[in-house]
């Protein structure tokens, strides 16, 4: 007692029990005295108060002696501190609650797969009850395929005390669902055991899935595709490209990504390809006309449009138009060849329209007809006809030339630099913030 409690035997001696017994456990604890008086014995735990102020569970066996006619004479009692064993007990109910509210499944069994503990949270991911699943084995709740690799996964487990991988396990219902194990061996009650925590990982199987469809339906349409398609680096250099992009250069795809975009560039355009380059990874984008050599020196118009990609690599998809090209030099070949037959004749009509307004103007100075006549009047109509047309002719001439002309984009402040040095300007501050505006 006095080792137990830290009274001496003097300060022990005269007091009552009840005196010891935790203030918040007095009440029940008179109630089991009066039940220990009317039963004569008791095996009970109780909260008592030792000297320093601490608690400390004790489980209490009692015995009431009496004598010959049943009078009370004395109690024999036996306490025995449990408090190191109740903190065991509370710190493992803690850890249970704490188990089966967890978000993830946790199963403890040893090297046979023989289940020893398992959480809530396992048996609503596989539809069992508790005493169903603890009469399973781990072999029966993998799905065939996983439970194959079982035997091969728990040396792995003992040759590296923990091992994460992915495995299928098998419902109630018969059905399978993906999960993703963690295994760690511990010690418990002084064996080897493993404690296996996994979670279901069937949404991202799912994603992960549909992401492949996806890819694969892009590759798909990727390789399909007419226009030439890459992946460079940042330097330019093919990471990828597909079958249309080996098409318009020739190369095999294994030579292209040998190369890069300077490779198949003119000469003449190396020093802009650097700078298309810059400019792309300033802004995130460009679209600009590029002539490319081919794997047999010749050459292919076509037009590119390249993204800078969030990884950094630069996305580009690059249009042959040679065809359209010289669909273009074509019709420019045939409008030359009209416009040129367009002039002889229209040089043809002046001539003869020339040779009318002088006879006409010849026959007015002559006057061999009556002022005020109706010939006089009809004279002058077609004069003035002739005029028009005459006028109509030269236009032609005109708007022929503007025909002939090829649209391209036009720097605005250049045009008002060149337009401000005109001496009609003179004396004029003419201020150009246009910067980089173009009109096409």
């Amino acid at each position: 007692w006095s080792k137990l409690m830290g009274y001496s035997k003097k300060e022990a001696l005269g007091t009552r029990f009840m005196d010891y017994v935790a203030k918040d456990y007095g009440t029940s604890c008179s109630a089991k005295f009066t039940e220990f008086m009317e039963k004569g014995e008791m095996n009970t735990e109780l909260s008592l108060l030792k000297k320093g102020g601490d608690i400390i569970m004790v489980l209490f066996s009692g015995k009431i002696q009496r004598d010959a006619e049943g009078n009370f004479v004395r109690t024999h009692c036996i306490l025995k501190d449990i408090t190191e064993r109740k903190q065991e007990e509370a710190e493992r109910q803690l850890l249970a609650r704490m188990s089966d509210d967890a978000p993830a499944s946790i199963i403890v069994h040893d090297f046979d797969g023989n289940m020893i503990y398992i959480n809530e949270e396992t048996l609503r991911l596989h539809g069992f009850s508790h005493d169903e699943f603890m009469a399973k084995n781990l072999r029966e709740i993998n799905s065939p395929d996983s439970a194959a690799l079982l035997s091969e996964r728990l040396e792995e487990i003992r040759e590296k005390r923990e091992l994460d991988y992915d495995v299928e396990h098998l419902r109630k219902d018969g059905t399978m669902f993906p999960m993703h194990v963690n295994v760690k061996i511990f010690e418990w009650e002084g064996r080897e055991v493993l404690l296996n925590i996994a979670t279901d990982i069937s949404e991202r199987k799912q994603m992960e899935e549909a992401l492949k469809e996806s890819e694969a339906k892009f590759r798909s349409y990727v390789s399909y595709a007419t226009e030439g398609i890459f992946i460079a680096d940042v330097s330019g250099k093919y990471i990828d490209v597909n079958p249309a992009a080996c098409g318009i250069t020739g190369y095999t795809k294994a030579e292209m990504l040998k190369i890069g975009i300077a490779d198949i560039a003119l000469p003449g355009d190396l020093d802009g390809i650097t700078n298309d380059l810059k400019n792309l990874l300033k802004k995130g984008h460009l679209t600009r006309e590029l002539v490319i050599k081919r794997k047999d020196d010749t050459t292919v118009n076509g037009m590119l449009n390249a993204t800078l990609l969030p990884d950094g690599n630069i996305l580009g998809i690059y249009t042959d138009v040679s065809d359209l090209k010289r669909a273009e030099e074509g019709l420019r070949e045939a409008n030359r060849k009209l416009n040129l037959l367009s002039s002889i004749t229209r040089h043809d009509i002046l001539n003869q329209l020339t040779g009318i307004i002088a006879f006409l103007e010849m026959i007015e100075m002559d006057q061999e007809y009556p002022a005020g006549s109706k010939t006089e009047e009809y004279l002058k109509k077609v004069s003035g006809a002739a005029q028009t047309i005459k006028r109509q002719i030269l236009f032609t001439k005109d708007y022929k030339d503007l025909g002939e002309q090829a649209p391209k984009w036009q720097k605005v402040s250049d045009i008002v630099d060149a337009t401000a040095t005109n001496s009609s300007f003179a004396g004029l501050k003419v201020e150009n913030n246009l910067d980089d505006l173009e009109i096409y």
